[in-house]
Order: structure tokens, then C-alpha cells, then sequence
């Protein structure tokens, strides 16, 4: 971009900013007036796009907290912005741009990074331990390993595992969260730390042999097999689920095996390896469903392979903000 231009587009996106501030709480005309300064310009409404797209992609961002800290970021601005609108707007910008730099990097929350083993966003990692059981590591997880004479624990704090167990029948293998324990009784079994409708869960599924699954409030037990799923909250042990096991844990090959499977929850699935924000609206693509294989190690191809199958249009603002919406 010439240098002209992109003295123009900064100018552009200090504009969307300012707007972005004002039209959070706005005073008579200013609708209007946004309304002349959007379409007086093609440059206004792809800065406001790129602003406006940041803003409403932390409402689905998977790292915890970053809408909130955005928002006050938005509430700080907007209290000096009436007096000084032009300084906060450029303030406002660069610490928009603040949490999303933390996205696009990939790196784990601080507390990942002083794990035993971790991976940052979109790795995967194979872990041998001293047993020789074995670990593979799916996108932003983190692991404490507490090996001892009469106990094997590994600490999952967040994200997914694959666990193969190393046979020793003087030391039980646990996998253990707040919310759960997970005993393996045989081979193989994922487990994962999630995140579902303001609630924590212990997710194990099945591979190999069984599993018993345990709620860790009042030590509440139910043992798994080959193909079935059940989940520990804080508050309850939920039912055992049939599910194809193998399909489940298609990320240890880097992909993303889905049967009739919500197109919304697709996209969940995909932000998890996404360096920047993947943002979509749930209410205007509910009732689309998928079925197929996508690549979890180029979401670039998933992204296309989902919008030539799908009434979707994908639009990327930069290389780390990505918008899906539903075509009509």
C-alpha cells in the first residue's frame, strides 16, 4: 500500500474507533452522522469492518476473559472520550489490538506455560513418560505429571489428552481435574477440560479396555468401555454416551472427523487451533449441519471446504481475524 493510502487507512481506522466509542452510547445525530461517514469513502467501511469485526469476534474468542478485558478496555476509553476523542480513539486502538496480538501468537495463558508439559495454539505434542505410558497433547493443553511409589497422576488443568497407559498393577494411572478423576482399567482413553454454557467438565472417551470415571464432589464412580463418553462437573455426573470413539479422537491424526455434527459447533472445534480470532454468529447459522473430514493443520482449507459445502461466506479482515456468515 502506497504511503498516501496508508496514512489514509490509519486515519480511517481512527475514525472506526471513535465511531466504535460513540455509537456505544450514542447521542441524537450521531446515527446519522455514522451512517454519512460509512459510505462517504470505501476506505471507512473496511476500517470499520476490521474494528467492528474485532469487537464482536471476543464474544466467541476461546481464551477466557479476553471479552471482558476488551470491554473494559471499551468502558475506560469511552469515559475520556467525549473530551478528548481523538487521543483515546488512538489509545483505544492500540489496546484493542493488545489481547488480539496474545491471540494471534498462540501462546497458552501464563499459568499453561509454568506446566510439566504444554502446547501452544494449534500444536500438537507426543510425550513418552518414565513408565513408558505415552501422551499426546492436543491444542492449549497443559499437564502436571505426579509420579510417586504407590500413584501415577497427571494434572490436566486445560484442553485434551490422548493417554496410553504403560501396564503397572502397583500404581493406578489417574487423570485428574477439579471437577474429576478418571481411573484408566485398560489401554487407551482421551480426556478433556471443557468449557460448556458457563460450566467446567472432565470429558473422557474411550478407545481401548475402560475407564472409571469418578466424581470427584462425592466420589460418585461410573466405568466406561470402548465407545462410550461421560462428563464430571462440579455439580453432577453426567449419563454414558455411545459415541465413535476413533472419530473422537481423529485430532491425534490432524483432523476433525464429524458425522450430522452442528456447523456452529464445527467452528467451536476449529477457533481451538486458530491463531487470532474465528468469530461467527450462532443464532443466523443455527440448522446447518456437517458431515465430513476437515484438516486441522491448515484451517485455511477447512474454511474452504466448509464454505463450498455450505450457504457461508468466510471473510478475512487480516490473516488472524476471520468472520463466517450465513449467505442468503
Amino acid at each position: 500500500m502506497p504511503d498516501a493510502d496508508a496514512e489514509r487507512y490509519e486515519l480511517a481506522l481512527q475514525a472506526a474507533a471513535e465511531w466504535r466509542i460513540r455509537l456505544e452510547e450514542p447521542l441524537p445525530g450521531d446515527s446519522d452522522a455514522f451512517e454519512y461517514w460509512l459510505f462517504s469513502h470505501p476506505d471507512h467501511q473496511q476500517a470499520w469492518q476490521a474494528m467492528d469485526a474485532t469487537w464482536q469476534s471476543f464474544s466467541c474468542a476461546a481464551r477466557p476473559g479476553s471479552r471482558a478485558a476488551l470491554e473494559r478496555t471499551f468502558r475506560d476509553e469511552r469515559r475520556l472520550s467525549r473530551c478528548w476523542l481523538g487521543a483515546s480513539a488512538l489509545t483505544l486502538l492500540l489496546l484493542t489490538l493488545l489481547p488480539l496480538g496474545w491471540l494471534v501468537s498462540g501462546l497458552g495463558s501464563p499459568m499453561h506455560l509454568l506446566a510439566d508439559h504444554y502446547t501452544h495454539l494449534g500444536e500438537r505434542k507426543h510425550v513418552v513418560l518414565a513408565d513408558g505410558s505415552e501422551l499426546v497433547l492436543n491444542t492449549g493443553t497443559a499437564v502436571d505429571i505426579d509420579y510417586r511409589d504407590d500413584r501415577r497422576v497427571i494434572h490436566l488443568r486445560g484442553g485434551e489428552l490422548q493417554v496410553t497407559v504403560a501396564p503397572d498393577s502397583e500404581r493406578p494411572l489417574d487423570v485428574v481435574t477439579p471437577e474429576g478423576r478418571a481411573r484408566a482399567l485398560g489401554t487407551q482413553f482421551t480426556a478433556q477440560r471443557l468449557e460448556s454454557a458457563g460450566q467446567t467438565y472432565l470429558s473422557v472417551t474411550i478407545q481401548e479396555s475402560r475407564v472409571e470415571l469418578c466424581w470427584r464432589v462425592v466420589e460418585e464412580c461410573v466405568r466406561l468401555e470402548r465407545n462410550q463418553r461421560a462428563r464430571a462437573s462440579q455439580h453432577e455426573l453426567g449419563p454414558v454416551e455411545s459415541v465413535d470413539a476413533d472419530a473422537e479422537a481423529s485430532w491425534v491424526r490432524g483432523q476433525l472427523e464429524v458425522d450430522d455434527q452442528p456447523l456452529t459447533q464445527v467452528l467451536h472445534t476449529l477457533s481451538r487451533y486458530q491463531r487470532g480470532l474465528l468469530s461467527y454468529d450462532e443464532a443466523a447459522l443455527a440448522g446447518l449441519r456437517v458431515s465430513g473430514t476437515l484438516p486441522l493443520d491448515d484451517l485455511d482449507r477447512a474454511l474452504n471446504a466448509l464454505a463450498a459445502s455450505q450457504p457461508i461466506q468466510v471473510s478475512r479482515y487480516t490473516p488472524f481475524i476471520v468472520r463466517v456468515t450465513r449467505q442468503y
